[in-house]
């Protein structure tokens, strides 16, 4: 993986996946964090950096799960030396930058809010 893109082997795995179609429905109560965006993937030591890249594992993941289903977190400590926190932030800002703004705002904090029960103080 010299250019920062999947092999064509992984893509073909990340293809087989689309089962999880029926996800929304058959698991109400499974979430999806869409992190790890710089992680290397399996098998290759290469950090993927390419956008167009990184857009396509975001955006399989976001229409399987739904704008409902997906929320933002660090991962921190694992993208420690991977990745700031700025980084991975701006990363996904520009993914919703293409969604509504109602998306992102579920994306980013209403999401967790309703998922965590959170309460606004």
């Amino acid at each position: 993986m010299q250019d920062g893109t999947f092999s064509k082997t992984r893509n073909q795995e990340i293809r087989n996946l689309t089962p999880c179609d029926g996800v929304r429905t058959a698991c109400p109560n499974i979430f999806v964090k869409l992190k790890e965006a710089y992680h290397p993937p399996l098998g290759d030591s290469a950090i993927v950096r390419d956008y167009e890249t990184l857009r396509t594992r975001r955006e399989f993941l976001y229409s399987a799960f739904g704008e409902d289903r997906v929320l933002f977190g660090s991962d921190y400590p694992n993208s420690y030396g991977v990745a700031t926190i700025a980084e991975e932030v701006g990363l996904m800002k520009r993914f919703f930058s293409t969604k509504s703004r109602e998306s992102a705002e579920k994306y980013f904090w209403k999401n967790a809010v309703r998922i965590y029960k959170l309460k606004r103080t």
